[in-house]
Parts: structure tokens; C-alpha cells; sequence
């Protein structure tokens, strides 16, 4: 009887190492440097959010634009706020039009791709990137989060390298 006790507590001490063991990490974040100041846009709501790619510039940008619209009337002016927020890192092959960040270790990281449409080009991430953008403490911040499919985390783990369509 003793035995079978003993068994059952090994068995459930060893579940909790196997399944309750961390994963490595298989995501990472590409932050914007800026943070504009939004205090005087506190009660506005966001409208709207756009990567943009400026040619001039060679850089991506996020505008995000914030307003009091949903509650003004015809009687007072809509007040529209854009913030732009860039992302040095990322680069764009025009070969083939191919978003990529630039690690710090010279690496490139493939994100998304470049769509032109009737109204203008966008930007397309990759199903594995997702876009985060919250005001906190009076600040805009943003980040692109790069997450691994199943398949590649172990490339990641071995260096920012990820090359996904």
C-alpha cells in the first residue's frame, strides 16, 4: 500500500516538471523609440491606426489618430490628433516588396509585405507579427510583436533569424 502512495506522489510530482515546465522563448518585440506625450488627448477615443512606409523617409511609421468625434455635435469643430511613431529597425526590400526588421547582431527579420491597391500602398504584416499600440502614463507607446510559429522556435532561440511568408 505504501508503494502505490509512493507511486501516485511520483507520478503527480513528475506531471507538474513535465507539463509545468516554461517553454523557451519564442517571441520578440520590436519597439518604437517614440513616445509623444497624449495628456491633452486623455478623453479622446483612438479612430484609427495605420502602419505607413514613407519612401522619403525609408522608415515605417504608425499613425494613430485620436479624436472626440463620436461625441461632438454640428455645433463644435471635430478635433482630430495624429501621432506618428517610426520604427528605425525596420527595412524594406523593394525587390521584393518585404518588409524586414534589422536585429541587433546584423540579422533580418521578415514581417510583412508591401500591397499596392487603388487607393494607395499598405502595409501587410505577417500572420506572426501582431501590432501593439496603448497610451500609458500620458505616453503613446508601440511595438511590433514577432512570434514564432511552432515550427521556427528553435531558429529563434538560436538567433533572431526568421524567414516566414
Amino acid at each position: 500500500m505504501k508503494t502505490g502512495r509512493l507511486a501516485i506522489c511520483l507520478f503527480i510530482s513528475l506531471q507538474g516538471c513535465i507539463f509545468a515546465t516554461p517553454s523557451p522563448t519564442s517571441s520578440f518585440s520590436i519597439p518604437s523609440p517614440d513616445h509623444p506625450q497624449t495628456w491633452f488627448t486623455y478623453y479622446y477615443d483612438k479612430l484609427d491606426q495605420r502602419l505607413r512606409w514613407s519612401d522619403k523617409d525609408r522608415t515605417l511609421y504608425l499613425a494613430v489618430t485620436y479624436s472626440l468625434a463620436p461625441y461632438t455635435d454640428g455645433d463644435d469643430p471635430t478635433q482630430y490628433t495624429t501621432f506618428w511613431l517610426k520604427f528605425p529597425s525596420v527595412r524594406l526590400d523593394d525587390a521584393r516588396g518585404r518588409f524586414y526588421h534589422v536585429a541587433q547582431d546584423g540579422s533580418k527579420v521578415d514581417i510583412g509585405r508591401r500591397v499596392s491597391g487603388p487607393f494607395g500602398d499598405r502595409v501587410v504584416l505577417n500572420k506572426n507579427v501582431h501590432l501593439s499600440a496603448h497610451r500609458k502614463n500620458d505616453e503613446l507607446k508601440a511595438k511590433l510583436i514577432v512570434t514564432a510559429p511552432p515550427s521556427l522556435t528553435s531558429t529563434l532561440h538560436n538567433g533572431p533569424t526568421l524567414a516566414t511568408r
